[in-house]
């Protein structure tokens, strides 16, 4: 899992601030923004909406103890809560409008949707349901000219190919569609979940760098993909 997708306070995120690689010349203007749904026929990612904050607040409370291990905004002594996740959806959708970043719901099952509690008990509905399971998307960064991909997995829906799935469709849209030149993952060092992420869909990692929010002193590791060479 990689630490850019929820962040802290509505301005400039610190959970965005990865160290710098090189000076970069600026992001180029991209072709058009992604999708607000991808899929694959199993996994379906798509936009966080504000209806989706009861779902956040659930996966992440039942699985913040884990995360806690990679990401600073999981690991703080106050509970998570809910305002939190309604706070988040809102500036998701403020980060779309801008064209600064893209965050999506990685679901299972069903069309994309997760049943509401208050959307009656029709037992056929609620077995077509989606199930939110985690986060993913895409942001844009001054450091570098091509865009930064996170992911994230609740508890139970780990090691199942679920990130794979789900960076694989961000990856092409972002290198296809969107026309990004790169593709950039940054995890922390000791975090072979998400260091399998990458190597599986072809980045090339490029070393460690210092993390500047790491407690314990242990550096990232940095992984690039760029777009196929054209054949002609």
């Amino acid at each position: 899992m990689t630490d850019i997708l929820h962040d802290q306070n509505p301005g400039a995120p610190p959970d965005l601030n990865h160290p710098h690689l090189a000076i970069c010349p600026p992001a180029p203007t991209l072709r058009a923004p992604p999708p607000e749904s991808l899929t694959d026929g199993t996994v379906t990612i798509r936009r966080w909406q504000p209806s989706d904050a009861d779902a956040l607040f659930r996966i992440i409370t039942a699985s913040r103890e884990r995360l806690a291990a990679w990401m600073p905004w999981a690991a703080r002594a106050t509970t998570y809560e809910r305002d939190e996740a309604v706070a988040f959806t809102e500036r998701t959708h403020r980060r779309w409008e801008r064209d600064e970043g893209w965050d999506y719901a990685i679901t299972i099952g069903g069309a994309g949707k997760e049943k509401n509690d208050d959307e009656g008990d029709d037992e056929e509905e609620a077995a077509a349901a989606a199930v939110v399971i985690g986060s993913c998307g895409l942001r844009r960064r001054d450091d570098h000219p091509g865009v930064d991909a996170g992911y994230w997995l609740a508890d139970g829906h780990t090691g199942s190919g679920h990130a794979t799935a789900a960076v694989r469709l961000l990856t092409a849209q972002a290198l296809g569609g969107m026309g990004a030149p790169s593709v950039r993952i940054v995890h922390d060092e000791a975090n072979e979940r998400s260091r399998g992420v990458p190597r599986r869909l072809g980045f090339e990692c490029q070393g460690e760098v210092d993390a500047e929010d790491n407690p314990e002193g242990r550096r990232d590791t940095v992984w690039v993909k760029y777009p196929d060479p054209v054949q002609g």
